[in-house]
């Protein structure tokens, strides 16, 4: 085969696998606590959780994070795609917004913005890469007398 026809063939290849990862799949999961602490603390007093946690978001937040009581207030898992934004609305007004933007070595890179507000402007703009299945915690923004913790995973079906 001649140099002239092996270099469409593999722009051709190159831009296959280039649409390809674009419309590949990704869940993208949110799930958001309100953390508090009671106005007394009793000693020996267990841990509270209200709402429908897994075992393994109770370990990870009171591993992370000190506090007494914890409420569930939301739990999303929504189907995106790379390359497409998609937008959370929050507790206490407050916008999440996620783009996948690629998948490569089992690692997923993600844009995130959490903006509040009438006018929403971001108070967190970040790039990170998670493994795929991976979580991340955001959390420390003060709500209804304590924290507001964000978790948010993303999953790319292989």
């Amino acid at each position: 085969m001649s140099l002239s026809r092996i270099t469409p063939i593999s722009l051709a290849l190159a831009l296959l696998c280039a649409f390809q990862a674009l419309a590949q799949e990704v869940e993208l999961r949110i799930e958001t606590v309100l953390a508090t602490n009671p106005p007394v603390t009793t000693p020996g007093l267990v841990k509270e959780f209200e709402g429908q946690f897994n075992p393994d978001l109770q370990r990870q937040l009171t591993n992370a994070f000190p506090y007494e009581s914890y409420q569930l207030l939301e739990q999303v898992s929504r189907k995106g795609r790379l390359g497409k934004r998609e937008d959370f609305a929050l507790a206490g007004g407050r916008v999440l917004q996620i783009a996948p933007r690629k998948y490569t070595n089992h690692r997923i890179a993600l844009q995130i913005m959490l903006m509040e507000g009438s006018a929403p402007s971001p108070f967190v703009n970040a790039a990170l890469s998670l493994p795929n299945n991976g979580t991340v915690f955001y959390g420390g923004r003060r709500y209804q007398g304590g924290i507001l913790i964000i978790r948010i995973g993303a999953t790319v079906k292989e």
